[in-house]
Parts: C-alpha cells; sequence; structure tokens
C-alpha cells in the first residue's frame, strides 16, 4: 500500500488528520513527522510515495525539505499546506511536474483528494519515465510568498549550475555562466529537473541587481520558452514536408554513395 508522509511541526493538527484521513485507510497509509528531521529518517526507512509539508516550520523549514527532496527524492510527489496563500502559486494537479498545493484550513476530504490525484499521475509518470521533479518557477514563487531571505543554488544536469539571491522573498540577483541579473534568471526560470541547495549567504550581503517583479519575469521566459516550441516545431514541419519526389532523390543520393 502506498505510504503518505505528512510534515507539519504542529502536533494538535497532525493529530487532527490522523483522525480524519483514517476514513482513507483502505487506499493509502499515512505516516506523520514533526518537522523535516524527523521526515529524513522517515525517507530513508520508508518507502514514501508522497511527501506532504508544510513551510512554515522552526529549524528546517519547508523549503530547506523541498530542496533536500528534489535532491534525493525527485521521483515523489510533495504537496505544500500553508495558511499564507497566494493566487500565483496556487496550483492544481500538473502534468509537467510533481508539486502541489494546498492552502489552509482545507477539507479532509480536499486533501485525500489531492493525495490521490498525486499518486495517480506519479504512476502515469514513472510509466511514461517522465519525472520532472520540482520547477524552478515553482521553488522560487514558494521563497517569494515565504519572504524568505537566502542564495540559492540550482544544479541542472549535474554540472550545471546557477545562483538565485532574494532579500525578503524579493529577488534581488541572479547569475549563471556569463549571464548576470535578469539575464541569468530568464535563462533559468525555464529549467527543469534540476536540483536546489541553498548556500551560506555572503557576509556583506548581494545589491540589487534585479528591479524587475518575480512574476513580471515569469510571465516573460514563458514567452521565451514558448516561442522555442512554436520554432522547433516549425523546424520539424519544415524537415517533414519534403515531396516524394525529394524524399526519393535523397534516398537515391545516400544508396548511391554507399555504392560507391
Amino acid at each position: 500500500m502506498d505510504k503518505i508522509l505528512i510534515v507539519d511541526d504542529n502536533l494538535e493538527f497532525l493529530d487532527t488528520l490522523k483522525e480524519g484521513l483514517k476514513n482513507y485507510s483502505g487506499q493509502f497509509e499515512a505516516l506523520f513527522a514533526s518537522g523535516a528531521k524527523e521526515a529524513v529518517i522517515k525517507l530513508k526507512r520508508e518507502d514514501i510515495s508522497i511527501l506532504v509539508t508544510d513551510l512554515k516550520m522552526p529549524k528546517i523549514d519547508g523549503l530547506a525539505l523541498l530542496a533536500y527532496m528534489s535532491s534525493r527524492y525527485p521521483h515523489i510527489p510533495c504537496i505544500v499546506m500553508t495558511g499564507y496563500g497566494s493566487p500565483a502559486i496556487r496550483k492544481k494537479i500538473d502534468a509537467e511536474d510533481v508539486f502541489y498545493y494546498i492552502e489552509k484550513p482545507f477539507d479532509f476530504n480536499e486533501l485525500a483528494g489531492v493525495i490521490i490525484e498525486g499518486l495517480d499521475l506519479r504512476d502515469e509518470l514513472v510509466s511514461l519515465k517522465d519525472i520532472s521533479g520540482i520547477s524552478v518557477i515553482d521553488f522560487l514563487q514558494l521563497i517569494e510568498m515565504e519572504k524568505k531571505t537566502c542564495l540559492l543554488q540550482v544544479h541542472l544536469n549535474g554540472n550545471v549550475k546557477g545562483h538565485f539571491y532574494f532579500n525578503e522573498g524579493v529577488l534581488y540577483d541572479a547569475a549563471y555562466d556569463s549571464f548576470k541579473g535578469e539575464s541569468a534568471a530568464l535563462e533559468m526560470l525555464g529549467w527543469n529537473k534540476v536540483k536546489f541547495q541553498f548556500k551560506r549567504l555572503p557576509k556583506n550581503g548581494i545589491r540589487r541587481q534585479i528591479n524587475t517583479d518575480l512574476m513580471s519575469l515569469i510571465l516573460e521566459a514563458m514567452r521565451h520558452m514558448g516561442e522555442k516550441i512554436e520554432d522547433d516545431s516549425k523546424t520539424r514541419e519544415e524537415i517533414n514536408d519534403f515531396s516524394p519526389e525529394v524524399c526519393a532523390e535523397i534516398e537515391n543520393t545516400i544508396s548511391n554513395a554507399l555504392k560507391a
């Protein structure tokens, strides 16, 4: 049976969830952790199918736990619970990644419904071998929503990495290869299948180089991604648009070359 790990530092809330989710014991087994440290221990010991976590927790917050998940368990869908909702971050089940969002207070049936949808999607993605983890866009929106000050390192394909610097949830700067500021942010916002890691903040801080708000940058990055997809599609159409005569001529040329 699928095991769901629910993480929240509010013990009273966890007890309430235990009772409320008993009606779904035939569909999944709910495990509970009162903090990120306990969650990591259970992730190592148990075969977890979905992680459900609060964001605001002492010592190690939910964002750090999500960063850990992106590195160690990118195939596990993550559901974020928070009482600080924002229309910009609110998401439905999305086949593009494994990140979902639910705003407190919520009904037990609502949470169970999202969990069950997440399990179905996970099975579909595993069969397609298309697990992309939490996207850069989703993770940055969480940082903004939590008003977190941090230096976030993003790893793409193991060896490519870039950085985002946030000051109280505001994106101050970004760097990737020779790109700096907004140009770096726009490049990295299109990344998927990444790993996140929080780095130590520089002692002298980082001067603000980005003055455009995050949502505007996201919209611009999405426009760029849409244009790239359209260009790639046109290229494929041009390649597939050869007439039968042209195709036959190409085949004859290749055949003659092989015989020579």
